[in-house]
C-alpha cells in the first residue's frame, strides 16, 4: 500500500470518529442540561421544605420542571440507543425509517451549526435487502457529502431532503436532495478511490465505500442537477418478510 493511500484511509478514519465525537458531545450537553435542571429542583425543594415555605403553588412549579426536564432527558437517552441499535444493525432496527430518524440523530448538531434544514420521509414498515450498518453508512457519506456543499453557500435557505419510496420496477429508491451548487466534476471522477477536490482531512474516500458496498448488492450510485436541487439517489430491493 503506498503512503498516499494510508494518509487517505487514516484521514478518513478521522472524519468518521470526528462525526462520532460531534454526535456524543452534543448528547453529553443535551443530556446534561435537563439532569442540571433535576437537581436543581430537587435542591429547590428540600430547602424550602426546610425553611417551611414549600407551598401547593410552588410544589406544582418543581413537579412541571422535574416532568419536563426527565422527558428531555429519556427522549436523549432514546436517541443515543436508537442510533446504536441502527449501527450494530440489529434486527429489531432493521426498518428504514429507524435508521432516518439515526441519522437525523448524528448529523444534528451539524444541520444546527451550517444553518441547515434536514427532512426526512419514509413508510414505517419497509426493509431493505442490504446490512442496515452498510445502509447506514451510505447515506451518512451522501449527507455528509450534501452538508459540505451547502457550508460553501452565503445563504439562509439550505436544505437537505431524505426520501424513501417505492420505485416503478418495484424497488426501494432512496433519494438525497440539497440546496447546494453540485458538483463541479463528472460522478465518475468523484467516485474515484480516493479522489477529492477538498484538502486533508478530506480523504476523497466516502463516496467511494459508499459506491462499494452498494455494488455488492447490485446497485448503482446516480446523480442529477436541476435548477432546483442536487440529487443522488439508488434502488435496492425490498427484503423478504
Amino acid at each position: 500500500m503506498d503512503s498516499d493511500l494510508k494518509k487517505k484511509i487514516l484521514a478518513h478514519s478521522k472524519q468518521e470518529m470526528l462525526g462520532l465525537t460531534k454526535m456524543l458531545s452534543k448528547t453529553v450537553h443535551d443530556i446534561n442540561n435537563p439532569l442540571a435542571v433535576m437537581i436543581g429542583q430537587l435542591s429547590i425543594f428540600e430547602l424550602m421544605q426546610e425553611r417551611g415555605k414549600l407551598t401547593e403553588e410552588k410544589l406544582q412549579v418543581i413537579i412541571e420542571k422535574l416532568n419536563n426536564s426527565s422527558k428531555l432527558f429519556k427522549e436523549r437517552l432514546d436517541d443515543l440507543r436508537g442510533y446504536y441499535k441502527v449501527s450494530q444493525n440489529n434486527e429489531q432496527y432493521e426498518f428504514i425509517h429507524k435508521v432516518f430518524h439515526a441519522i437525523n440523530y448524528y448529523f444534528e448538531n451539524q444541520f444546527y451549526t451550517e444553518n441547515i434544514i434536514f427532512e426526512f420521509n419514509c413508510s414505517q414498515d419497509v426493509k431493505a435487502q442490504i446490512d442496515i450498518d452498510n445502509l447506514l453508512y451510505c447515506i451518512k457519506a451522501l449527507i455528509q457529502n450534501s452538508i459540505e456543499s451547502l457550508s460553501q453557500l452565503e445563504t439562509e435557505s439550505k436544505t437537505i431532503k431524505l426520501t424513501c419510496q417505492e420505485s416503478s420496477n418495484n424497488m426501494l429508491e432512496f433519494i438525497i436532495q440539497d440546496s447546494g451548487n453540485g458538483l463541479d466534476q463528472e460522478l465518475s471522477k468523484i467516485l474515484e478511490w480516493g479522489h477529492t477536490t477538498k484538502s486533508l482531512p478530506h480523504s476523497g474516500l466516502g463516496l467511494s465505500i459508499a459506491e462499494m458496498l452498494l455494488n455488492d448488492v447490485n446497485s448503482t450510485l446516480k446523480y442529477e442537477k436541476t435548477t432546483e436541487y442536487t440529487q443522488f439517489s439508488f434502488q435496492i430491493p425490498y427484503k423478504n418478510a
